[in-house]
């Protein structure tokens, strides 16, 4: 054999058995070579045959703010389904009277509150309303579980400013 090839032939030996060490280095301590997405779903809430539950997709090489979501997943009848968008934070869903899911989230920097048909053949939520901050939204949906409807922004507005000056002196 000449020079090169047997160049070749070590450079090969040594880049296989680099690799092999580090997958075997990368599983012994618990990662991968290769990082997939990975979910963890949150303890969901159920009305009927329907449960809603909010499931965490990350990278595993991180867990910045850019590399986590949120996503809406609802089990109709024994099949999950996911629902659109994902969410950089989100809020847990909220069942109203009619069997409609509602929950908060924030895709950039607007809160709102969205809203999910389980009964629809649609896989994407409706944005119901946007709002100033997540506790304008936790309030929406507390008023939803209360058997309310969501206000529009205006109402919330003038309803968050009437209490917070209700302690002032005329």
């Amino acid at each position: 054999m000449s020079q090169v090839l047997l160049g070749v032939r070590n450079l090969s030996l040594r880049i296989a058995v680099f690799v092999a060490l580090a997958a075997a280095l990368a599983w012994f301590l618990g990662g991968e070579l290769f990082p997939r997405a990975k979910s963890l779903p949150r303890e969901g809430i159920s009305a009927g045959d329907n449960t809603a539950r909010l499931v965490m997709w990350y990278t595993p090489d991180g867990l910045t703010s850019e590399r986590v979501r949120w996503r809406l997943e609802v089990e109709v009848g024994g099949e999950a389904r996911g629902v659109e968008p994902s969410w950089v934070e989100a809020t847990d869903p909220v069942f109203d009277s009619g069997g409609v899911v509602h929950v908060g989230g924030r895709t950039g920097e607007t809160w709102a509150v969205w809203s999910f048909d389980p009964g629809s053949t649609d896989a994407r939520a409706v944005r119901v309303g946007s709002f100033a901050d997540r506790l304008e939204v936790e309030r929406q949906l507390a008023r939803v579980a209360a058997g309310l409807p969501v206000q529009d922004a205006t109402d919330a507005k003038s309803a968050r400013d009437s209490v917070l000056r209700a302690g002032d002196a005329g």
